[in-house]
C-alpha cells in the first residue's frame, strides 16, 4: 500500500483513475496546489552568435 508499482511503472497513475481517469495527484486542478512557481532568467554572452 502507498508504494511504486512492482515494475517502477511511472506512466501509471498513483491512486487509482476513478471517474476522472487520471488518477488522484492527476487532476488539472491540482497542479496550481503542487506547483511552486520560479523565475530563472539565464544571461546569454553577448559575442553569441546569432542562429
Amino acid at each position: 500500500i502507498n508504494a511504486p508499482t512492482l515494475y517502477d511503472e511511472p506512466h501509471v497513475p498513483f491512486g487509482g483513475t476513478g471517474e476522472s481517469g487520471f488518477g488522484r495527484e492527476g487532476v488539472e486542478v491540482d497542479a496550481d496546489v503542487l506547483t511552486e512557481w520560479k523565475w530563472i532568467t539565464i544571461q546569454l554572452p553577448t559575442d553569441a552568435p546569432a542562429h
